[in-house]
């Protein structure tokens, strides 16, 4: 079993945002929630909305982590890690 760092980056990118609240009020769980869901949908649940812009927080880079591991998988690096005997991680 191996970690791609580059996706599970991009993952906690979108995370970061929604811990960061619930670190600050414990009791915000819906507030947290909705920031979830707008960064990876672009919609925000109590207003209806939907603005593309807030697929940054957490769309965007999902999809730049694996694009990232897509294209170190074909260059080859990932093989290299392999080769090394580097444990558990692939980009």
């Amino acid at each position: 079993m191996t970690i791609p760092i580059a996706a599970v980056g991009g993952i906690a990118v979108g995370l970061a945002r929604p811990a960061k609240t619930l670190i600050a009020n414990p009791q915000n769980v819906e507030l947290a929630m909705n920031q979830l869901i707008e960064g990876y949908t672009g919609f925000y649940v109590p207003d209806g909305s939907w603005d593309m812009n807030r697929l940054k927080f957490g769309l965007y880079p999902l999809l730049a982590g694996v694009a990232a591991h897509k294209i170190a998988s074909i260059v080859g690096l990932n093989r290299i890690l392999s080769k090394a005997k580097v444990p558990f991680l692939r980009v």
